[in-house]
């Protein structure tokens, strides 16, 4: 078999079928040191896909391969090449978070039992508490030291910052942003678009050239890939400061930001 080192995840031809929801014909790949996120409302399908992708739930048509293991007829090679942080994950909630990594660890052939520690510390999780005591934000740190103490190629995270404090929000998205420096692994993450239902951000630029915006008040942030166009739109009359965003930035603004998909100005 003749493997893409690069190509971590390859998805062909997926389709799957649950009531009268359907994903249909889902094609897309990811390649090492890149992330991709899984943006939409809740209820479109970016957990089933996940789900899919480690084959929680059965396909009913189509490819799946984790770092050229085919997911369903290589399923444990597959799986050794995954690391998750999901809502409903598999750990045992009366054992404590040293005893979770020792039994499931034994599943994972880079398991690294110092590494997970070391982890643990790093998030300011006690390795001796239960985990049914964790709060959901805690329990995410965990998940996300288990994943990363067995070096995966794929990391996938569910609506990954959900619960975190704002402290270790920062650290977990800079931690993400280093992985993805280092060419380590592909990340595939999901988020929901929220409308933060605010009226008074007016501007004579058409918000489709954002990406999201957020008003400030007496002046706006903004994500936008047409820089030049923003540009010539404002001219002399506004004062422009940028900078290149960072993975922050980015989350902030596909999650929390507003977009509006038509040509329509707004205007002070």
């Amino acid at each position: 078999m003749i493997r893409d080192n690069n190509t971590v995840l390859n998805i062909t031809g997926l389709n799957k079928k649950i009531g009268n929801f359907t994903i249909k014909d889902i094609n897309f790949s990811l390649d090492t040191g890149y992330i991709m996120g899984f943006i939409g409302r809740n209820g479109a399908g970016k957990t089933t896909v996940m789900k899919l992708i480690q084959n929680v739930l059965v396909k009913d048509s189509g490819k799946i391969t984790i770092g050229g293991f085919d997911n369903k007829k290589q399923e444990i090679q597959a799986k050794n090449e995954i690391g998750f942080v999901m809502e409903h994950a598999p750990f045992i909630k009366n054992f404590t978070l040293m005893e979770n990594g020792e039994l499931f660890g034994k599943y994972y052939t880079r398991f690294n039992k110092e590494q997970y520690i070391s982890l643990l510390g790093r998030f300011q999780l006690n390795a001796n508490k239960n985990l049914f005591a964790l709060s959901k934000g805690m329990e995410t740190k965990f998940q996300l030291a288990f994943a990363l103490a067995h070096s995966p190629k794929l990391l996938i995270l569910d609506e990954p910052t959900d619960g975190l404090d704002p402290i270790f929000r920062k650290d977990f998205l800079k931690l993400l942003q280093e992985l993805i420096e280092e060419e380590k692994m592909a990340i595939l993450l999901s988020t929901h678009i929220t409308s933060d239902g605010n009226k008074e951000l007016l501007t004579k630029i058409p918000l489709n050239k954002f990406v999201a915006v957020r008003n400030l008040g007496t002046t706006f942030e903004g994500m936008t890939e047409c820089y030049n166009d923003i540009e010539a739109y404002c001219g002399n009359d506004y004062k422009l400061i940028s900078q290149r965003a960072d993975l922050e930035d980015i989350m902030y603004y596909v999650s929390k930001g507003r977009r509006q998909i038509d040509d329509t100005p707004i205007y002070i």
